[in-house]
């Protein structure tokens, strides 16, 4: 999809804002927010709008991003990307470097079975 780089006036931009704001808070159920939506957005940027609402909404449910990805056929990127920008608006705190929840490879760095090698270390790290 090719986007154009123009921008918007200010204030151009937020009165289409308050009058995309007016319009959704007239939709009294999710059939209302669809027609909506379907009158603005293509079929895909509602599926897209759909994926990145499930992934917020599987990321507040503690889904892991492998299981994320198995449900909405989603990209680890994507995820990532979702749950960086609720990091930004402050919607889910942010979890410490160590919590395994939030490797994308789960355990496998620490099992002696793993499909991924070990990282070498020490001065004849490069030789084979």
């Amino acid at each position: 999809m090719n986007i154009n780089k123009k921008y918007l006036e200010k204030n151009l931009k937020e009165e289409i804002w308050s009058h995309f704001l007016k319009d959704i808070k007239k939709a009294h159920s999710t059939k209302d927010l669809l027609k909506i939506c379907e009158r603005v957005f293509t079929v895909n940027e509602i599926k897209l709008l759909e994926k990145r609402l499930g992934i917020i909404n599987l990321l507040g449910k503690g889904y892991k991003y492998r299981d994320i990805g198995e449900i909405l056929d989603a990209m680890p990127t994507t995820i990532a990307f979702v749950k960086k920008g609720l990091r930004k608006s402050k919607k889910i705190k942010k979890e410490k470097k160590e919590d395994k929840d939030f490797s994308l490879f789960g355990d496998f760095a620490n099992k002696k079975n793993s499909k991924f090698p070990t990282s070498y270390s020490g001065k004849g790290r490069w030789r084979v």
